[in-house]
């Protein structure tokens, strides 16, 4: 059989407390990963905005001539943390609307 002291008991309360301040961390931790990663999607969002904007103009606008066009979108993806996360990335033609003109913010 096995004693038990007063000091014993005592030293299973501060591991359980530690074990659940790890767990807390890990939680913590990966919330912040994922606010991180949906705050990184949106900036990428609002790159490829801007960037078609400086391109086309503002949408519904008259297109002068030389213009590049709109040429909808198309869904791609990129590498975040490792992962393969899809995206949708605004298709820029050219101003005779033949040739695709790439978005920097994508290639």
């Amino acid at each position: 059989m096995e004693k038990r002291t007063a000091g014993s008991e005592g030293g299973q309360g501060k591991s359980r407390t530690r074990t659940e301040s790890l767990d807390l961390t890990r939680v913590l931790r990966e919330d912040l990963k994922a606010r991180m990663r949906v705050g990184m999607l949106e900036f990428i969002e609002e790159l490829f905005e801007e960037e078609r904007r400086e391109l086309i103009g503002p949408p519904w606008s008259r297109k002068v001539e030389g213009q590049a066009r709109s040429g909808g979108s198309e869904e791609g993806s990129i590498y975040l943390e490792g992962r393969r996360v899809p995206v949708t990335y605004p298709r820029i033609l050219s101003s005779k609307g033949v040739n695709e003109h790439p978005i920097v913010g994508h290639v």
